[in-house]
C-alpha cells in the first residue's frame, strides 16, 4: 500500500505543475489510504482526525471546478502532510 505522505507529495507535485486533473485523480487514492487508518485516528486522536478530515475536504473541493484555487489546495495539502507526520510519529 502506498503511504498517505507519498500520495500527498504526488498530489502536491501535480498541483504545482497546474495539472489539476491528475492531482484530483491522485488524491482520490488518499481516500483509500485514509479508510484503512481513520478509525484508529478517530479514537486515539479526535482533534487530529477532525483536522485531517477538514483538510481532505478542502483539497477535494478545491480541485473541483474550472479554476481550482492552487494556493488554498497547496495550503491544505501542507497541513495534511503535517497532520500525517504527527499521527505517524505517534505510532
Amino acid at each position: 500500500m502506498v503511504s498517505g505522505t507519498a500520495i500527498i507529495n504526488r498530489t502536491t507535485t501535480a498541483v504545482k505543475a497546474g495539472n489539476f486533473t491528475q492531482a484530483a485523480t491522485t488524491f482520490k487514492s488518499f481516500d483509500e489510504y485514509w479508510e484503512g487508518v481513520e478509525d484508529g485516528v478517530k479514537v486515539k486522536f479526535p482533534a487530529l482526525y477532525r483536522k485531517i478530515e477538514e483538510n481532505m475536504d478542502t483539497v477535494s473541493h478545491g480541485l473541483r471546478g474550472n479554476k481550482p484555487d492552487s494556493t488554498k489546495v497547496l495550503s491544505a495539502l501542507q497541513a495534511l502532510s503535517t497532520d500525517l507526520a504527527e499521527y505517524t510519529s505517534s505510532l
